[in-house]
């Protein structure tokens, strides 16, 4: 299927039947659209914001909390879920021009919340780790450069075996303290230069093959790291050995016994040689977004697992890479799709999020939950919403005077420079005519 294509939107809509039955996504407007990744790909994001808070909510009261702040926050993320998932709220834009006067189409999101379960936040957390992920790699480039210093670069993966019948807050505290261990390690320290370090987990596969649904009693959580490192030529025998030491430290340490299923009993240690940094980077990144793993999820974790992720690093520097970058992501985001030269190419455009206080929405829902109860508390987040989302509206039409948006309700939003369609076709007909 070609990249860019103009599609009916009708047809589109049949397309999607399925996404409209799981997450009530409203018709699209009929006529033509310009390119379908845009629509696709934000059918796509409110499908699984859907989904998520409807998973969330549906286990908040159903659920023991060990403290009244964690039901607060479970309760704020799924009502807020819930409010970013309106049609009002994703939109596609045509028309927009870069500084070098580049025209593309993008899709985003007015609002997001600041959960990992929010596709669109995972997105905004996704480009600002590959801006520092850049960034760090420059650092260490530099630094090498200077000193003259011939480095090899790898590209590392390292897995830890799955702990059964585990949450994932416990399972993080396995894997970051076996790392923590590691990293100190002289087969590390003394052949790496600078790494930049992603952390991830995954389901597995196993449920898949067996054709049932993922439980943590049977299955439980894969964790493992990314690493693009600058150093020393390494022997993956020494990195097996001392990463499995760590491991079995650290697992008693929390009173787990694991298991190796390899032929020579080690952990699993990958290593391949980075040729191209765009595309280790983008490698690197793209674990920080991974909306899939999220929707496989079983509504009785979704909560423990949001709490595990909250406030998580899950990017970390070593060595010469370690310099943080003062990049910050903003709350709705942007996704750019662009054609250049026939060649694909995904970026983001970020919105001003300077006026938009931290917290201020949990805070004050909490205080409307107590007092006046739930149903006035969800008012007052999505009056808030609505008025966030009309200021951002017109600071996005500010910033790109020649945008058409469109959301999936169907409303319009034009720049102060936007011509439709049709009157560029009368203006050039007129033009021609005259001429």
């Amino acid at each position: 299927m070609p990249f860019r294509t103009t599609v009916n939107m009708i047809s589109l809509q049949e397309n999607y039947s399925k996404v409209n039955a799981i997450s009530n996504i409203q018709p699209l407007p009929s006529g033509k659209i310009g390119d379908y990744m845009p629509y696709a790909k934000v059918l796509n994001m409110q499908r699984s914001r859907k989904r998520n808070a409807e998973k969330m909510l549906s286990v908040v009261n159903s659920s023991e909390f060990k403290n009244y702040a964690d039901y607060i926050h479970a309760l704020f993320t799924g009502e807020h879920l819930l409010a970013n998932s309106g049609t009002s709220n994703h939109f596609v834009a045509e028309n927009l021009q870069t500084a070098t006067g580049e025209s593309y189409t993008g899709f985003g999101s007015w609002t997001v919340t600041s959960s990992s379960l929010d596709y669109a936040y995972l997105k905004a957390k996704s480009k600002k780790s590959r801006k520092a992920i850049t960034h760090a790699l420059e650092l260490c480039k530099a630094y090498l450069a200077v000193n003259k210093i011939k480095a090899y670069k790898h590209f590392l993966t390292f897995t830890q075996p799955t702990l059964i019948g585990v949450n994932l807050r416990d399972t993080f505290a396995v894997a970051d303290y076996a790392w923590s261990l590691f990293r100190k390690r002289k087969v590390f320290v003394e052949n790496i230069y600078g790494a930049v370090i992603t952390e991830e987990f995954t389901l597995g596969n196993r449920y898949k093959s067996e054709n049932r649904a993922w439980s943590v009693e049977t299955d439980g959580y894969h964790a493992h790291r990314h690493l693009i490192v600058f150093g020393k030529w390494l022997d993956v025998e020494l990195l097996k050995v001392d990463w499995t030491e760590c491991l079995e430290i650290a697992a008693a340490k929390f009173g787990h016994r694991l298991k190796f299923p390899t032929k020579n009993g080690y952990a699993v240690v990958n290593r391949k040689t980075v040729w191209s940094d765009d595309n280790a980077v983008a490698e690197l990144g793209k674990y920080i977004c991974k909306s899939s793993t999220f929707d496989e999820l079983p509504a009785s974790e979704i909560i423990q697992v949001e709490q595990a992720l909250q406030g998580k690093r899950m990017l970390q520097t070593f060595g010469q890479c370690n310099k943080r970058v003062g990049t910050k992501a903003g709350d709705a985001h942007l996704d750019k799709t662009s054609v250049i030269d026939g060649e694909q190419s995904q970026k983001i455009v970020t919105v001003n999020e300077n006026k938009v206080r931290k917290n201020y929405l949990k805070v004050i829902f909490q205080e409307k939950l107590e007092s006046r109860g739930l149903e006035h508390a969800q008012i007052y987040l999505r009056r808030e919403l609505a008025k966030r989302r009309q200021w951002r509206i017109d600071d996005f039409l500010e910033r790109f005077p020649s945008a058409l948006v469109t959301d999936l309700n169907g409303n319009q939003f034009r720049g102060a420079e936007c011509i439709p369609k049709w009157e560029m076709e009368v203006s050039t007909r007129a033009e021609l005519n005259n001429y």
